[in-house]
């Protein structure tokens, strides 16, 4: 069995379309980077804005105006790369200007030059926005200025229905590779900045937990991304596919199996599982005909409860990890389905092993999503334990990730983890914490979400 080429997730939920769900995104995004702004006290404040053009630009400058944040125009030029008003700049514990970087190209010597001067755009109580525009001079900025695109803290993804317009080529996949982690909204953005290529699925199921998808839907773009688009667009309770199986690719298929499965007419089901390979089968919820895959689809089955507790089954996946028979991305799924399968069995000892050793694969495998689900479940063991010092951590480690996946999504599952610790302590706060989950996951498009964070309130 070879390992997936690219990173995969057996568990990759879609919002559902909401009213105006693409203003809801945009507002979520600007509010979330002013947020970050106005925190800052005297800390510098260095970012990277990823828009899909002007417009995009604009929509980010008139945004982060409108949350109490003063922004002022501090263009580069291969004649200045630094503008006067931030070199002249002596900020304050007190500051609320943050200095919009735009005019970056791809040109070297312009790049190079910002590079050098990279201490100036990171000091204390000063707050630089390096604008992005075209998927071209992201990649030139990694290329010629490394060392500023390491210092950046926070990145903030600005996209709208020119990105589907996009004539972009698509950047090396190397580069791409490295993408994770903190980084994921470049790779977000390299997704809706080729329209034209061939969409991977966990590139598409991001962008879609962004919210900014509304703006993508109906476009002229590769094939199987106007049928991934038209399959959300349709909505959870839709009863038909908005494509034939002869028309579906790999991508779709799996996609159509993964949100209607059970739904679908058997006959198209299994013309559609026939367009996969046993990766994209288990990734739909199907049987593999590999046995170690077929193996860790039934251990997930077991720890969820929709399968008898087997040993010998459980077993044999437990050797395939030790023996790294499924490479990072998989190993992470299989120590996740060890960990639930070992909780269901009543061996906690085992189940937080594996949870363990779950997110470190998940971050070798480049899946931070796996690593903020398995942070998720450590956090209320440790709560149900009463270990309050451990849930602490781990919660403090689960809200420094929530920011860097770029979605309302996880930024609620975090209000939603913190409200349950803080429950058995200070009932109200938890409540407010609480009431805040819900509010997102209801204005974002997820509403089983949303009764969960409902049925926490004390």
């Amino acid at each position: 069995m070879s390992a997936p080429s690219e990173p995969v997730l057996l568990r990759s939920p879609w919002p559902a379309p909401v009213p105006d769900g693409y203003g809801r995104a945009l507002d979520f995004h600007l509010t979330a980077f002013a947020r970050w702004l106005l925190r800052a006290g005297a800390e510098p404040r260095l970012a990277l804005v990823l828009c899909s053009g002007p417009a995009a630009r604009d929509r980010f400058v008139e945004g982060v105006a409108i949350d109490g944040v003063e922004v002022q125009a501090a263009p580069t030029s291969t004649a200045r790369p630094v503008h006067p008003a931030i070199s002249g700049h002596q900020g304050s514990h007190f500051n609320r200007t943050l200095y919009v970087v735009d005019g970056l190209t791809s040109d070297r010597g312009l790049l190079e030059a910002l590079d050098g001067r990279t201490g100036m755009l990171a000091r204390s109580a000063t707050w630089v926005a390096l604008v992005v525009e075209r998927l071209d001079v992201l990649g030139a900025l990694y290329a010629h200025a490394p060392r500023l695109a390491g210092q950046v803290m926070r990145r903030c993804l600005v996209l709208d229905g020119h990105a589907a317009g996009s004539k972009a080529e698509p950047l090396d996949p190397g580069l791409r590779a490295r993408w994770t982690d903190a980084r994921l909204a470049e790779r977000i953005y390299h997704h809706a900045m080729t329209p034209g290529a061939p969409p991977a699925l966990l590139d598409f199921d991001r962008l879609a937990r962004t919210g900014y998808l509304p703006a993508q839907v109906g476009r002229v773009m590769h094939p199987e991304r106007q049928r991934l688009a038209a399959l959300w667009n349709a909505g959870p309770e839709a009863r038909a596919l908005p494509f034939t199986a002869d028309q579906a690719g790999p991508v779709a298929a799996e996609a159509a199996l993964r949100r209607a499965g059970p739904a679908l007419d058997p006959t198209l089901a299994k013309r559609l599982i026939a367009r996969l390979d046993d990766v994209g089968r288990l990734g739909a919820g199907e049987v593999p005909g590999e046995p170690r895959l077929a193996d860790l689809r039934a251990v997930r089955a077991m720890g969820t409860g929709d399968a008898p507790l087997d040993p010998a089954v459980v077993e044999r996946c437990r050797r395939a990890v030790g023996a790294d028979g499924y490479g990072p991305a998989l190993t992470a799924h299989a120590h996740q389905a060890l960990a639930m399968a070992a909780a269901a069995a009543g061996d906690l000892e085992a189940c937080a092993a594996d949870l363990e050793a779950a997110g470190r694969a998940a971050g070798r495998a480049g899946l931070p999503e796996l690593l903020f689900d398995v942070l998720e479940k450590q956090i209320q063991i440790a709560v149900f334990a009463e270990q309050r010092g451990p849930a602490k951590s781990l919660l403090e480690r689960l809200e420094a990730l929530a920011p860097l996946l770029h979605g309302p999504f996880f930024a609620a599952r975090a209000r939603l983890a913190r409200g349950e610790y803080t429950a058995p302590l200070d009932p109200a706060r938890a409540a407010v914490e609480l009431g805040e989950a819900e509010r997102l996951f209801r204005a974002h498009g997820y509403p089983t979400w949303a009764a969960t964070a409902r049925e926490a309130l004390p």
